[in-house]
């Protein structure tokens, strides 16, 4: 069933008070059973699928998410909760984990071996139906402690270890009860938790080699790997909600305006820049992307030039991600916009270039490619949008990034986007951090 709404979140809430539960068995069930129950082979024990339509001024109703619920005798269970990326968005981690119902894992509580701080479980009966073996693997030490342990015993081309830990330890057990297989996925969790902390895929050829294939990892995990390398590359902090982002130390100094920190920043990154195509290089660079759409970049000091990618990335991913930020402040789409916000549009099309034979005749053209983007801009950013903003700018601080593939601004960068996506537009804290980036911002370029 669909359930369609203009509700944000804490409307729906109130809307299914009690619970979700009985929101079903009073309102879906007997509508189901008006419509259904005279239908040949209608069964008065099933599941159902709701999926809850949200509405957006821009795509119309689309899938926000969806439970599935048993239905036995009268009595409702949610079996299921699956959020799309708008609702992790609107709900963070604590809206998701209370409609998420208490997990039950589908293992067999058979035990296929004990090593160091594993247990492993096989994950299903049979645990090796398909080409897939999949194993539970528990462990009672801290992560840091679990992943020394393997690197100091097991040797592999992964940074760990772990695929000789599974060539050595579990693909032997696994072939003791499965005769075909092509991969095991082994699925960590620490012990006693129903939450998965990660699973790694790995794929075994002919000869019976092992290799990594995929690695997914929980929000939980991606936050802890997040602070392992703040710590490594940065350092670490705890005085706001940025810390936890990638970069965290460095959008931290912005919100805080620490000046010191910010240089000192600063000034590895310019390191950075040189080491990787060295200044007169990277200036050219620089000019050609002046030449591309990003406003403000020719002519200007090298050493000076992160906060203005800072500034344009900014604009451009909170203009793009505006829709489903809102939903965090319970308002609609127009929420993380205030009064005098204005559209900019850069969009243009590119300059056609003929090309001639050596003979002089026409031998084709290039270019006449429309191109640009289409900001959405809050008045205090306006003044430095006419400077910034321009066709190719949103993107042009990821294009260097990876261009240049530059680890201390490839966190920065992706921590910007991260806070962008996740935190409250209407908070005190990303009002204080926007306040402080363009003072930042005018800082450099006056």
């Amino acid at each position: 069933m669909r359930v369609e709404h203009k509700l944000s979140p804490k409307q729906r809430a109130q809307l299914f008070k009690p619970n979700l539960e009985q929101f079903v068995l009073q309102q879906v069930i007997p509508a189901i059973e008006k419509t259904c129950s005279g239908a040949a082979g209608f069964r008065t024990n099933y599941n159902i699928r709701l999926s809850m339509q949200d509405w957006s001024d821009s795509y119309g109703y689309y899938d926000f998410d969806n439970f599935v619920f048993r239905y036995r005798d009268g009595i409702v269970t949610r079996t299921q909760y699956n959020p799309s990326s708008a609702a992790r968005t609107a709900l963070g981690e604590d809206g998701i984990d209370a409609l998420t119902p208490p997990k039950q894992l589908d293992r067999v509580d058979k035990v296929l071996g004990q090593i160091g701080p594993f247990s492993l479980y096989p994950r299903n009966d049979p645990f090796c139906y398909g080409s897939i073996a999949h194993v539970d693997a528990e462990f009672d030490s801290t992560i840091d402690e679990r992943d020394e342990w393997v690197k100091a015993n097991y040797k592999g081309n992964d940074k760990i270890g772990f695929e000789g830990f599974v060539s050595e330890e579990v693909l032997p057990r696994v072939r003791e009860h499965c005769k075909r297989f092509m991969a095991i996925e082994l699925h960590f969790y620490e012990r006693g938790s129903v939450n998965r902390w990660e699973s790694m895929r790995f794929n075994l050829s002919y000869q019976g080699s092992v290799s990594i294939a995929q690695h997914n990892m929980s929000e939980k995990a991606k936050s802890y790997a997040r602070l392992k390398i703040n710590q490594r590359v940065f350092g670490t902090c705890d005085s706001s909600p940025y810390c936890s982002m990638l970069g965290g130390v460095y959008l931290d100094a912005i919100y805080r305006y620490d000046i010191q920190t910010i240089a000192k920043i600063n000034q590895q990154l310019e390191a950075e820049y040189a080491k990787k195509a060295g200044t007169a290089e990277l200036k050219r660079f620089f000019d050609l992307a002046a030449e591309a759409g990003l406003k403000g970049a020719k002519n200007t000091d090298v050493s000076l030039q992160f906060p203005s990618l800072l500034i344009s990335k900014y604009i451009y991913d909170f203009s793009r991600f505006a829709v489903s930020k809102a939903k965090l402040t319970g308002n609609r789409q127009d929420a993380c916009f205030r009064e005098g916000t204005k559209v900019v549009d850069t969009r243009t099309t590119t300059r056609v270039i003929d090309y001639q034979d050596q003979m002089g005749n026409y031998a084709g053209s290039a270019g006449g490619i429309r191109i640009g983007k289409v900001y959405r801009v809050n008045p205090e950013f306006q003044t430095l949008c006419e400077r910034f903003c321009g066709p190719a700018s949103g993107e042009f601080a990821d294009f260097l990034d990876s261009f240049l593939t530059l680890e201390k601004s490839g966190h920065i960068l992706a921590g910007l986007e991260h806070g962008i996506r996740t935190l409250d537009c209407q908070s005190p804290e990303v009002l204080q951090f926007e306040k402080n980036l363009i003072k930042l911002t005018n800082s450099v370029i006056q």
